[in-house]
């Protein structure tokens, strides 16, 4: 009966998921769209079924546990590819990533989280930049995830520019622009090598990669591993560009 009970939670936590977490809310708040899902929800089903498998662990057969944790196990899992498709499905143009945030309390707005992160950035009135906010809360990570969608691209320009300019990163906050998953991992790359090689400087800004390796020295660009390997270690010379917005940003 124990096991029966269980097996009957665990079916009801998976329907109020698919008919309400994956269907994020929408609602209106200083003229600005928030998105939020039903996270909190999710992670006190999975502790309650937990906390239900302790309590009558003497009344379940060894088997019967091990098939309940089982299926514990693969709820956290969909869980996981839940939340990283809702992350994957942000909208991209012009949308900002931040990150290094503590979670949210639930007496305190996004959108004060947002004009607080824009105050730290320098801006009077940082709302007015904004069209969407959409906070994403990870699996197994401490720390908040903000996606901010602003109204154009050079006002996202001028965000990335502001956090490059205060060097907000030596307070533990990440702010680039959003890019696939792709330019993520060439951006990791192409810090990896700049540190071997003794370049000083990575950026990334439209989704292209820029390198310098001195203050003054020349800057390139790449998009792809095997042009940032012809940066460090030409057989050919590669020509460098010119980035009008440098603000020659951290490595």
């Amino acid at each position: 009966m124990a096991f029966l009970f269980l097996i009957l939670l665990l079916v009801n936590t998976v329907y109020n998921w698919n008919g309400h977490g994956n269907c994020q809310s929408l609602h209106r708040e200083n003229g600005i769209t928030v998105r939020s899902g039903h996270n909190n929800n999710w992670k006190y089903s999975l502790h309650r079924i937990r906390r239900e498998v302790n309590v009558k662990t003497k009344y379940i057969k060894p088997n019967e546990e091990d098939a309940i944790e089982n299926s514990i196990t693969s709820m956290d899992q969909y869980y996981e590819r839940s939340m990283h498709r809702h992350y994957e499905n942000a909208p991209k143009k012009c949308t900002v990533v931040v990150g290094g945030l503590p979670p949210l309390d639930y007496n305190v707005s996004i959108i004060r989280r947002v004009e607080e992160i824009g105050h730290m950035l320098g801006f009077e009135n940082p709302l007015d930049d904004v069209n969407v906010a959409w906070p994403i809360s990870l699996p197994h990570n401490k720390n908040q995830i903000i996606l901010i969608n602003l109204l154009t691209k050079k006002i996202r320009l001028k965000w990335v520019t502001a956090f490059r300019v205060r060097k907000l990163w030596t307070e533990k906050l990440f702010l680039q622009e959003y890019v696939p998953k792709e330019i993520q991992d060439l951006v990791r790359y192409a810090k990896d090598m700049a540190k071997v090689e003794g370049w000083k400087y990575v950026w990334l800004k439209d989704g292209i990669v820029y390198l310098r390796k001195i203050e003054r020295s020349p800057v390139y660009c790449t998009k792809s591993k095997e042009f940032l390997h012809k940066i460090f270690h030409p057989d050919t010379p590669v020509s460098p560009v010119r980035d009008k917005n440098d603000t020659t940003p951290s490595s």
